[in-house]
């Protein structure tokens, strides 16, 4: 009997023991389960990137005509209109225009929004976007007149702001006689006594003068004959890359959808209308 006895207890003991380690691995399952679903979520709901982008209300070296305050409302609910499009967390800042290049370089923001325009120099550090508001060059001639590029301007007067370098990159004949001017309301009123044939001037500054104050007298001749504008510009790196492309598909979409023509006109800033 001892031996059936201590037998039995032993059967007991057995599968009380396996009993456990099966509680015991559940448990162990359970546990590890938990901790991989948890890590797991972290990862699917980390924090998205916030891209840190600055801007100079001033605006500098850019003269606006106190129209600073349009251009940067037109740029802050552009860049909202983009990344809400393409699913971009965007943080805006605003500084001076001495440290906004230092701003990028040291890496404190990811883009700045810059009138800086593309060149040999510029493009080996930086990437830019595609201009989201023109300030290139355009000519400006008397209504009735038959001049529409530059290939009409051989023999002709031509008035261009002083100190400018618009002329070096334009393939102007030789025989154009050019002459400087300082003020904008000045040298359209000598356009206008036809004392000259046409101005070289920003097409900001065209617009805001032909819409306000020469309206029906003057024209633009000539779509933008050089490339400055209002950019995104990024470090040239994967990150710059991609807020790039971003950026540009974003800009497109909002021009076929007629977004982009809607904020110009919020911000009076469509000259065209």
């Amino acid at each position: 009997m001892g031996t059936l006895s201590q037998t039995w207890k032993d059967i007991e003991r057995s599968f009380a023991t396996g009993k456990t380690a099966k509680i015991i691995s559940l448990i162990l399952f359970l546990l590890f389960g938990f901790f991989c679903v948890r890590a797991c979520s972290a990862y699917l709901h980390s924090p998205a990137v916030v891209y840190r982008i600055a801007k100079d209300p001033t605006w500098y070296p850019l003269n606006l005509y106190s129209k600073e305050s349009n251009i940067t409302a037109f740029s802050n609910d552009l860049l909202w209109a983009i990344a809400n499009d393409e699913d971009l967390r965007v943080e805006l800042i605003s500084t001076n225009p001495q440290n906004f290049l230092h701003m990028l370089n040291d890496r404190g923001v990811d883009a700045i929004l810059s009138s800086m325009n593309p060149d040999l120099i510029s493009e080996g550090s930086y990437y830019f976007s595609d201009p989201y508001y023109n300030f290139g060059a355009v000519l400006v001639v008397p209504s009735d007149s038959h001049i529409t590029s530059l290939k009409d301007l051989e023999n002709k007067v031509i008035a261009v702001k002083r100190g400018s370098s618009v002329l070096f990159n334009l393939p102007i004949a030789a025989s154009v006689i050019i002459t400087p001017y300082d003020s904008p309301t000045f040298v359209l009123n000598e356009l206008m006594q036809n004392r000259i044939d046409a101005v070289i001037m920003d097409q900001f500054t065209a617009h805001l003068f032909l819409s306000e104050f020469f309206r029906n007298k003057l024209k633009v001749a000539s779509l933008p004959i050089t490339i400055e504008g209002l950019r995104l510009v990024t470090k040239k790196d994967a990150k710059g890359a991609f807020l790039i492309e971003k950026f540009n598909k974003g800009l497109k979409k909002l021009k076929e959808n007629g977004t982009y023509e809607l904020l110009l006109n919020k911000w009076d800033l469509n000259f065209n209308s």
